[in-house]
């Protein structure tokens, strides 16, 4: 008869077995899964930065055009009532 310790070395040895039978080619060591998340970090990080910029971008023309807007019909209100 097996002790329990037994019984669960042989159970994690057998299921470890399954595992790389089943998945091991979808294995990817430490050092690469590791610098994959670094990037995906980063490129949420530039992401978030890119939001920040066009976001800004639009407000500032959105801005500039009612400015310019304003002019505009500034100067065609003069020409019509400064005749």
């Amino acid at each position: 008869m097996m002790t329990p310790d037994e019984v669960e070395t042989a159970v994690e040895a057998a299921v470890g077995r399954a595992i790389d039978a089943k998945l091991g080619q979808f294995y990817i060591d430490r050092e690469t899964h590791f610098k994959d998340h670094e990037w995906i970090q980063e490129l949420r990080k530039w992401s978030d930065e890119i939001k920040g910029t066009v976001l800004r971008s639009f407000v500032k023309i959105v801005i500039t055009a009612m400015i310019g807007l304003t002019i505009l019909g500034f100067i065609v209100w003069g020409k019509e009532h400064f005749k």
